[in-house]
């Protein structure tokens, strides 16, 4: 599973053409489900059962998964309770098709956190409607969530929701060979800024210093701030050589900045740290990327060159 974030805060909006995820064994049923909901207007994929349906899942994340209950190898039920105990996976909107009217089925269901239970048969328009209602409620929900996550003198994620994305990278390359690398930042002497030129003016920096990291990087990249003058990125699939050359770039892009009212010349010192095992502990990689970050201070001269 894959998912990044750059600097939010922006409203997101429902998707043209939803993504449905069809999960039956049967595959006349899970053709007829699926070519029912192209017709009114879904993008459908289809899974022979819970294993198949985390494949697909990993190639790209749907906006709602419709699984099936009784699947051989893995049932609807087992690939709820995979989905939901998964950072990414908990928050996909999750909708069984059941044979049975047994309300503890149901009830069961609902309780390990499937969104709602739809009989079988259904009617392909009501089934539409349910699902179109469940995707707009998802999305609601992660825009009230994203309010929260957001700081709000920058626009990047504050500490919150950098914590939360870093979580989900780190349990996704945890799946992966992939590397991740986080960058810690420091505003040079932003105290000196503040008593020289007045807050006004340091939040006017930080504004602008936010920027130019957002500038420096990938859209699917992180950037946050953890408060006060500390910013963290966190880069997916980024090794040591090419997060060195982005806090390059980031350095680079702050020292051309020009702030109003500020006479001093802006830098920031950046360190590095990179988990090459997708088993690496939050506060062991940010320990790290700190302790470098603080080196680099100390020692006063850039030592991250441009490759």
């Amino acid at each position: 599973m894959s998912t990044g974030a750059q600097s939010s805060g922006s409203i997101e909006i429902l998707p043209a053409q939803p993504s449905i995820l069809v999960v039956e064994d049967d595959p006349d049923t899970c053709h007829f489900y699926a070519e029912s909901l192209r017709l009114q207007g879904f993008t459908v994929r289809e899974a022979s059962d819970g294993y198949d349906a985390i494949d697909k899942i990993k190639q790209e994340l749907p906006d709602l998964v419709l699984s099936d209950l009784r699947m051989p190898n893995m049932g609807g039920m087992a690939l709820l309770h995979l989905l939901r105990s998964d950072p990414v996976g908990r928050d996909i909107p999750y909708v069984v098709l059941s044979g049975t009217s047994d309300i503890d089925t149901r009830i069961a269901c609902l309780e390990s956190g499937a969104n709602d239970v739809l009989p079988k048969p259904i009617d392909s328009n009501e089934l539409a409607v349910r699902l179109q209602l469940q995707i707009r409620q998802s999305v609601e929900r992660r825009n009230l969530r994203e309010q929260s996550y957001v700081d709000e003198l920058t626009g990047l994620y504050n500490r919150r929701g950098t914590m939360q994305a870093l979580e989900r990278e780190l349990s996704r390359v945890s799946r992966t060979t992939a590397p991740l690398s986080v960058l810690s930042l420091d505003v040079d002497e932003f105290k000196s800024i503040n008593d020289q030129f007045g807050h006004a003016a340091g939040d006017d920096v930080l504004q602008a210093i936010a920027g130019a990291v957002v500038s420096a990087v990938r859209t699917s990249d992180i950037v946050g701030r953890l408060g006060g003058d500390e910013m963290l990125v966190v880069l997916p699939d980024v090794g040591q050589l090419l997060a060195n050359s982005i806090a390059y770039r980031i350095r680079q892009n702050v020292a051309d900045l020009r702030v109003a009212d500020v006479t001093k010349k802006l830098s920031v010192s950046i360190g590095v740290a990179v988990d090459n095992s997708g088993r690496g502990a939050i506060a062991e990689l940010l320990k790290r990327a700190d302790e470098d970050m603080y080196r680099n201070k100390r020692s006063r001269r850039p030592n991250l060159r441009a490759l």
